[in-house]
C-alpha cells in the first residue's frame, strides 16, 4: 500500500507527499524490477531480397516487441492482413527480437534484429505491447525511416470488439443506432458510421481462414535434428521469466525429466537463455537455442512438447507436434486471452491441463502425477481436458459451458 507521509508547505502547515508503491508479480509475489538504462541499443539489417528500400514514405515499419505468445500471432495473421489491405507495395521492415528472422522472411524486405545483449528487455514486454521507454525510444527513431505501425493497429486486429450499439456523436447528440456486422467492417443502420471488424478473438473460426502458415524448416535442419535426435524425444521448456513470475524450481523440472524417462521418453531442453531455466540435469541434449529455424526442425521430429504457463506451446503448434500444457483456468476459459491464441497457433492436437499455479507451487508431487496422466493419455492419443490441481472443478466447468454457449473455436 502506498504511504503518504506528511511534509510542511511554507506556511508550516503539513501536506501529503505521495510515495509511488511497490508492485509485485501476481504469481510469486516478488518485486517487478525497473528497467535497466540502455546508452546504445544495437540492431543488425538482414535483407530478404534485392528490392531497394525506397523513400519514407514508402517504407512501412512493424515493431514486434511482444510476448512470444502474441509475437507468433504477427507473421501469422496480423502482417499478412496489414500488407494485403493497406500496405500492398509497401517496403516492408519489421523489428525485433534476436533470432527471430525466420519468423519474417517469407513476407517482408528486411529484418532489423536486436542485439543479442538486450534480450532483457523482454521482460518488459506484455501481449500486443511493451512498457519499455528504451524500446519506445527505438521505435520513434525508427519514424525516420518510414511509416512505424503502432501497437493499437496490430492489436486491433485481434482485440477490436464487436459494436452493438452505436455511440457516435451525430450533431450534437449520440447516434444509438443498431450496429451490422460486415465482411470487413462494422457499420451503424442508422446513421452509417463504420468501425473497424471485429477482431479475431471474436470469430476463431473465421481468423483461420486468413491464416499464413510459417515454411517448413529447410531440409538440411530437418535432417540435422533427425540426426541429432534419440528415439521418442519430448521438449520441455522451463519458464524462467521475471515478468508474471509464473515459474517452478529446478527440483520439479528434474523430478518431470525423471519422470519422463521412466515411462520410455528422452527429454530435450528446449528454450532461450534469457527467458527460461538453466537444465538442472548435464545429461539432457540442450540444443542451442539462437536459430530460431532449427528449433522448429527439432520439435518437428519429436513426439509431444510439455510446459507450463508458458507460450512456448507455440513452437510445437506452428509445426503440427502435439503439445501439453498446464495452464490457469482462467486464461483457457475465462478473461484471458491465451485459449484463442492456441487456437489460432496449432496446426496439432493439444492436451491442457488446468491448474492454478500457487496450487501446483504448493503440491509439486501432486502435479507431477497429472502430468503423468495426460503424458499416458497423449501416448493412447487421448487429447480431451483434464483438471489438475485447482481450487473449484463445479466454477471452471459452468465458465467452459457459459464460453461454449457465445463461441464455438475450441
Amino acid at each position: 500500500m502506498a504511504r503518504l507521509p506528511r511534509r510542511k508547505d511554507k506556511q508550516g502547515d503539513m501536506k501529503p507527499k505521495f510515495v509511488v508503491p511497490t508492485t509485485y508479480n501476481a504469481g510469486d509475489r516478488k518485486e517487478i524490477e525497473t528497467e535497466a538504462a540502455i546508452d546504445d541499443v544495437k540492431f543488425k539489417i538482414i535483407k530478404f531480397n534485392s528490392r531497394y528500400r525506397p523513400q519514407p514514405s514508402q517504407t512501412v515499419i512493424i515493431p514486434a516487441f511482444s510476448e512470444f505468445g502474441c509475437e507468433t500471432l504477427i507473421p501469422l495473421y496480423a502482417i499478412p492482413k496489414l500488407i494485403q489491405e493497406r500496405y500492398n507495395g509497401k517496403y516492408v521492415i519489421v523489428m525485433g527480437w534476436h533470432g527471430r528472422e525466420f519468423l519474417y522472411k517469407h513476407l517482408v524486405d528486411e529484418f532489423w534484429e536486436i542485439d543479442d545483449d538486450h534480450q532483457n528487455l523482454r521482460e518488459h514486454c506484455r501481449a500486443f505491447h511493451h512498457i519499455s521507454s528504451i524500446l519506445a525510444k527505438v521505435e520513434k527513431h525508427a519514424s525516420e525511416f518510414g511509416k512505424v505501425i503502432t501497437t493499437e493497429e496490430v492489436s486491433n486486429i485481434f482485440t477490436y470488439p464487436e459494436i452493438v450499439s452505436c455511440l457516435v456523436n451525430v450533431k450534437g447528440s449520440t447516434c444509438t443506432g443498431r450496429v451490422s456486422r460486415f465482411a470487413d467492417y462494422q457499420q451503424c443502420l442508422k446513421c452509417g458510421s463504420k468501425y473497424l471488424p471485429p477482431g479475431f478473438f471474436n470469430d476463431c473460426n473465421r481468423a483461420k481462414k486468413h491464416v499464413k502458415w510459417l515454411p517448413n524448416p529447410n531440409k538440411d535442419k530437418m535432417e540435422r535434428a533427425k540426426n541429432e535426435l534419440l528415439p521418442n524425444a519430448i521438449g520441455i521448456t522451463a519458464r524462467a521469466r521475471k515478468c508474471y513470475g509464473r515459474n517452478l524450481p529446478s527440483e520439479f523440472y528434474q523430478n518431470l525429466i525423471n519422470l519422463v524417462r521412466d515411462l520410455g521418453y528422452n527429454p530435450v531442453w528446449l528454450g532461450e537463455k534469457s527467458t527460461t531455466l538453466p537444465c538442472p540435469d548435464e545429461n539432457v541434449f540442450c540444443p542451442p537455442p539462437s536459430d530460431f529455424e532449427q528449433t522448429l526442425a527439432y520439435v518437428s521430429h519429436m513426439a509431444f512438447t510439455i510446459q507450463f504457463w508458458t507460450a512456448s506451446t507455440r513452437l510445437a503448434g506452428l509445426v503440427g507436434t502435439p503439445y501439453i500444457l498446464m495452464e490457469s483456468p482462467d486464461q483457457i476459459f475465462g478473461t484471458g486471452q491465451e485459449g484463442y491464441r492456441l487456437h489460432l497457433t496449432t496446426k496439432g492436437n493439444k492436451k491442457l491441463i488446468l491448474s492454478h499455479y500457487r496450487k501446483v507451487l504448493e503440491n509439486p508431487d501432486k502435479a507431477l502425477e497429472v502430468c503423468k496422466k495426460a503424458i499416458l493419455d497423449v501416448k493412447s492419443n487421448d487429447f480431451s481436458t483434464i483438471m489438475g490441481l485447482v481450487d473449484s472443478e463445479a466454477a471452471i466447468q459452468g465458465t467452459i459451458r457459459s464460453k461454449f454457449s457465445k463461441i464455438n473455436w475450441f
